[in-house]
Order: structure tokens, then C-alpha cells, then sequence
């Protein structure tokens, strides 16, 4: 079996974690990200040969857009392609990226009632930052949090229901639609 994923902190813990129930039970292989050239050639080569023409520029901005991330990627150039424009212009993808992102709000405004109203508010900090190393007091000046102790304990229960995760020494929104859908707010 193949287990995959962007986390790399959850899926180590699932087979690291002796009380996990996949303790040692597989082989690590970690990759890179996609190169991003060969992805870009990848993705317009399907376009391509559905004579679709869909321009660097605007493939350029759902990279950046997605940050990068395949699922997000494919998501977005998925709904491009079944939607059979002949060409796909930014009012194209910025469409097909707001309607993925209208379908999710009625989960995305869930997390307002689970989450307490500090939890909240810094997800949406996180967000609009896009990623912090920490939770200084300028970031929580800036975004108005409050305690600094407030905020770190907050950030550890994002971690733990998985909404925001630690990676390269930085704290980022694991959902990047959620991320963008607030962003938005």
C-alpha cells in the first residue's frame, strides 16, 4: 500500500507513533515538491491536446494561487477542463476558483460555531499572513488577538484539530481553499 499526503508531521506520526495503530508498519519515501516547469508542461499538454489553449500567465496564477499544491492544482484545471472552454482566459479561472470556493463556504462557516471565537479570528490571521514563523506580539498586535499566551495556546488546538500545521519552521493553513475562502471575509 502507498500512503500519501502534503502533511508530513500527520503521516509520520500515523507509522512513528507507538500508539498509532500503523506503528512500523511501512517505509518512508519523502518527496519533493513538483518541479514546477515539468508540472506547468504537464498540465498544458492536456489542454493542449483537448484543443483547449490555456496561457502560461494564467496557468502561472493558479500555481501561485494553489501555492503549488497538487490537489488544489488539479481541483481547479479539473473544473477548467470539463467546463470545454475552447480558450481560458483569467475571468475563466478566476470563475471556476470563486464556485470552488462558494461550494465549501457552508463548511467553512461551521468552523466559526466549533471553533471558539479566538481560535477564529487567528485562523484568519494565519490567513491573511499566509504563514508565521510565530505568533509574536506584532502579529497579534496587527491582527488585534489579544494575550500572546492566548494565541500560542489557540495555536497548538489548531494543530491539534488539524487546521494549521508546522512545517520548515513556519505555521501555514493546511486547506488552501480554506485559507483563500478567508482571505476573502
Amino acid at each position: 500500500m502507498i500512503y500519501s499526503g502534503s502533511n508530513r508531521q500527520m503521516l509520520t506520526s500515523l507509522f512513528k507513533d507507538y500508539a498509532r495503530p500503523f506503528y512500523q508498519s511501512s517505509e518512508f519515501l519523502f518527496l519533493d515538491k513538483l518541479d514546477k516547469e515539468l508540472y506547468n508542461s504537464f498540465i498544458a499538454g492536456h489542454f493542449t491536446a483537448a484543443d483547449t489553449t490555456l496561457s502560461e500567465e494564467d496557468l502561472n496564477y493558479i500555481m501561485a494561487w494553489s501555492l503549488g499544491h497538487t490537489y488544489y492544482v488539479q481541483e481547479i484545471c479539473n473544473r477548467l477542463y470539463a467546463a470545454n472552454f475552447r480558450r481560458i482566459g483569467p475571468q475563466d479561472v478566476n470563475m471556476i476558483i470563486l464556485q470552488l470556493l462558494d461550494e465549501r463556504t457552508p463548511l467553512y462557516q461551521i468552523y466559526r460555531d466549533l471553533l471558539t471565537s479566538l481560535q477564529y479570528s487567528l485562523l484568519k490571521a494565519l490567513a491573511i499572513e499566509g504563514q508565521t514563523e510565530q505568533p509574536t506580539s506584532s502579529f497579534v498586535d496587527t491582527h488585534q488577538l489579544g494575550a500572546v499566551s492566548a494565541v500560542k495556546r489557540s495555536l497548538e488546538a489548531l494543530e491539534n484539530k488539524h487546521l494549521v500545521f508546522y512545517e520548515d519552521g513556519k505555521y501555514y493553513l493546511l486547506d488552501v481553499f480554506l485559507m483563500r475562502w478567508l482571505q476573502r471575509q
